[in-house]
């Protein structure tokens, strides 16, 4: 995101974990235990940060909490591990 002209840039922090569903995450990592799965987000997160070059902007983090789980909400799409689309309503 940037502002009109400026070349001003947000580098936005956003360690989302819940983009992934529980049965991709175990499709693709097999017996790692889903807790520890779902903190790798944060460590991936973390490491990017460090390693990503110095820019012209400020920096927001957006909090987000590791014991949450993704629950359904009304009109709300997701997508199973085989690619089937569901609504929750």
């Amino acid at each position: 995101m940037s502002t009109s002209g400026s070349g001003i840039h947000l580098r936005l922090v956003w360690p989302q974990w819940q983009g992934a569903g529980t049965s991709s995450i175990h499709e693709f990592a097999g017996d790692i235990p889903h807790e520890d799965l779902r903190r790798g987000y944060a460590v991936g997160t973390t490491v990017l940060e460090a390693v990503l070059p110095s820019h012209d902007g400020p920096t927001a983090t957006v909090p987000v909490a590791m014991g949450a789980r993704r629950s359904p909400r009304p009109g709300v799409w997701s997508t199973t591990s085989r690619g089937r689309r569901r609504s929750w309503r």
